[in-house]
C-alpha cells in the first residue's frame, strides 16, 4: 500500500546546470514536505548517482553544456534495463517535451515553474513510479514462493496479479499519457505549433475538457480500487472543518460565476479542530458542491455551512445546499450505491455524464472518518447533503477474530477494521482460530464457511459449545449451499454474502461490536 509517507520518503534528483533553478526546485519541494532530494548540476555525474539510490524520480533539464538532457536519458536506460525511466523533464521549448516523451521520458514541467504544476507532476509521477515497482517485487515474490514450493500460483495470487494489473494500467498506461495528451493540446491551442482559427481552437478546447474529464474518472476508478481492496489509507490530523470549506468556495467560486449561480459560506465561530484526512475531506467537500453547481440551473443558489451537530454534540455537521431540481424520493436510498446515478424524467444531458462514482467513493470516505452522509430533496426545490465528522478520534475497539483460507480477504478486512480503530487478529483455518480464542476471547469472529480442515459450520459448532453466544458474522460467497444449511443449525449469527463493499461490512461489525468508546 503506497501511503503519502512514502511519496513524501521518495528519492528525488534534480539534474541543472543552473543553480538557480536547484536552489528553487529543492526550496518548492522540500516547502511540500518531501525529504530526500539530491541535487547535481553535472549530468555526467547522474548515473553513477542514480546506480547508487535508484531515485524514484529524476527531475532533468534539457539544456545543459557538456552532456543535454537526451543524452543522460539514453544512459539511464542502460540502468533501467525494465525500460521504465522515472524522468520528469523540464524545458521552455514545445518543441523538446514530444521529442523528450519519444525519449523515454514520464512527463514534463514547463519553465518558467508553476509551483501547482510542478507539486502536482511530481506526486504524480513518484506515485506511479512506486506502484511500478511494488507491481515488480510482487511478481517476483510470486515466483518465488512458486519455485519453492513446486506448485502454481493459488487463487490469492491470481486475485493479487489482478488488484496489480489494474493499478499499473490506470497509473502507467492511462494517466500519464492522458496528461501528454492534454499538454499538447494546449500547445496547439496557444499558437505554439503554428496558427489556429477561431473553429479550430473551439474544438480544441472540448478535446481538452474531455482530457480533463476522463483524467477524473481514472482518479475515480482507482480510489473505488482503493476503498474496494482495503488499501485507501486515511491520515488523520487535527484540523479546522472551517479552513476546508472556506477553500472549497473560493476553489469553485469561478465554476459557480460562470453558471450564473450564486454561492455562499457560513462557518460557526469557535468551533474545534477535529481529526480528518485533509485531502479526502475537501475531495468529499469538493464533489458535493460540483454535483450542486451541475444540477442547478442558472439563477440558483448554493450554500455551504458549517456547525454543531444540532442532535449529537459528539459530531461537527456539514451541510451542502443547493436549489437544483433535486432528487426523486424514491432514488434517495440508492443513490451512495456503488455506479448509480440518478434518473431524472427530464432525461438531459448532464444526468447521464459521469460514472456514477462519486457519491460512492463521498459514502466511503465519511465511513473510513467514522462518520455519516445524509441527503434530504425535493423535486423542484434542490437538495441537502450532511456530513456528520466525529470531534474526537475513536480509541482502539473491539477485538474482531477473521476466519478465512483467503489471505488476500483476509488483509482486506484487516485494513479497513484497523483504519476504524477495531483490534483484528487473523486465521487462515478453523484450527489455527480455535487455539487463538483458547488464549484470548475475541469480541466478535468473522467466518467463512468454505475452508479446508475444519469448515465453517464445525468451527461455529464449537464456537456454541465452548463461548456461547458469542457474536459471529458469516461471510460467504454460497449463501445458499449445504454447508449455510449446516451452519443454521448453530445460530444466531449475522449473514454477509461476498463481496459485500468495505462501508456495509464495518457498519455491520460496528452495529455488533457496539458503540466505540473515545
Amino acid at each position: 500500500m503506497i501511503t503519502s509517507e512514502d511519496i513524501l520518503n521518495a528519492g528525488i534528483l534534480i539534474v541543472d546546470d543552473k543553480e538557480a533553478n536547484l536552489s528553487l526546485l529543492e526550496e518548492m519541494l522540500r516547502g511540500a514536505g518531501y525529504r530526500s532530494i539530491t541535487s547535481t548540476g553535472d549530468p555526467r555525474g547522474v548515473f553513477e548517482l542514480h546506480r547508487q539510490h535508484r531515485y524514484s524520480l529524476i527531475i532533468l533539464d534539457l539544456q545543459m553544456p557538456g552532456m543535454d538532457g537526451f543524452q543522460v536519458m539514453e544512459g539511464l536506460k542502460a540502468i533501467e534495463t525494465n525500460n521504465y525511466l522515472p524522468v520528469l523533464v523540464q524545458t521552455a521549448q514545445p518543441a523538446h517535451k514530444l521529442r523528450a516523451l519519444k525519449a523515454g521520458a514520464r512527463d514534463f514541467v514547463s519553465k518558467p515553474f508553476d509551483l501547482a504544476e510542478v507539486l502536482l507532476r511530481v506526486h504524480n509521477m513518484i506515485e506511479v513510479r512506486l506502484l511500478h515497482q511494488d507491481a515488480e517485487l510482487r511478481t517476483k515474490e510470486a515466483e518465488a514462493r512458486e519455485q519453492t514450493l513446486g506448485v502454481s500460483l493459488t487463487k490469492i495470487g491470481a486475485l493479487n496479479t489482478e488488484i496489480r494489473n489494474f493499478y499499473h494500467t490506470l497509473s502507467h498506461e492511462l494517466k500519464t499519457p492522458l496528461t501528454s495528451a492534454r499538454e499538447f493540446v494546449s500547445i496547439v491551442m496557444d499558437g505554439l505549433a503554428g496558427p489556429v482559427n477561431e473553429t479550430q481552437c473551439e474544438y480544441l478546447g472540448i478535446a481538452k475538457e474531455s482530457c480533463d474529464q476522463m483524467r477524473l474518472y481514472i482518479n475515480d476508478l482507482l480510489d473505488v480500487t482503493r476503498l474496494e481492496t482495503g488499501k485507501m489509507n486515511i491520515e488523520f490530523q487535527t484540523l479546522p472543518l472551517a479552513a476546508l470549506v472556506e477553500r472549497v468556495v473560493e476553489m469553485l467560486g469561478p465554476a459557480v460565476a460562470a453558471k450564473g449561480l450564486s454561492l455562499s459560506c457560513e462557518c460557526q465561530p469557535g468551533l474545534p479542530a477535529v481529526p480528518i484526512d485533509k485531502q479526502r475531506i475537501l475531495q468529499v467537500l469538493t464533489n458535493l458542491t460540483t454535483n450542486a453547481i451541475k444540477f442547478t440551473p442558472a439563477g440558483g443558489h448554493i450554500h455551504l455551512g458549517l456547525s454543531k451537530a444540532p442532535a449529537d454534540p459528539k459530531y461537527l455537521l456539514v451541510t451542502v445546499r443547493d436549489t437544483g431540481r433535486g432528487i426523486p424520493a424514491d432514488q434517495l436510498g440508492v443513490i451512495f450505491d456503488r455506479a448509480y446515478q440518478v434518473h431524472h424524467n427530464a432525461g438531459s444531458i448532464e444526468s447521464r455524464n459521469g460514472l456514477g462514482l462519486g457519491l460512492y467513493i463521498c459514502h466511503e470516505l465519511v465511513t473510513l472518518h467514522g462518520g455519516k452522509i445524509l441527503v434530504e430533496s425535493e423535486i423542484g426545490k434542490g437538495s441537502t447533503f450532511s456530513i456528520l465528522v466525529p470531534q474526537q478520534a475513536m480509541t482502539r475497539g473491539s477485538h474482531v477474530l477473521i476466519v478465512d483460507d483467503d489471505s488476500a480477504i483476509r488483509e482486506m478486512f484487516r485494513l479497513v477494521l484497523e483504519t476504524q480503530n477495531f483490534e483484528v487478529t487473523t486465521a487462515g483455518g478453523g484450527t489455527e482460530a480455535l487455539q487463538l480464542m483458547s488464549q484470548r476471547a475475541p469480541d466478535l469472529v468473522v467466518l467463512d464457511l468454505v475452508m479446508t480442515g475444519l469448515d465453517g459450520p464445525a468451527i461455529l459448532k464449537e464456537i456454541r459449545l465452548n463461548w456461547g453466544l458469542l457474536p459471529v458474522i458469516v461471510c460467504t460467497g454460497y449463501p445458499d449451499s449445504d454447508l449455510m444449511r449446516q451452519a443454521m443449525e448453530f445460530s444466531p449469527f449475522t449473514l454477509l454474502v461476498k463481496s459485500c463493499p468495505p462501508a456495509k461490512f464495518v457498519e455491520t461489525v460496528q452495529r455488533m461490536c457496539g458503540p466505540v468508546h473515545t
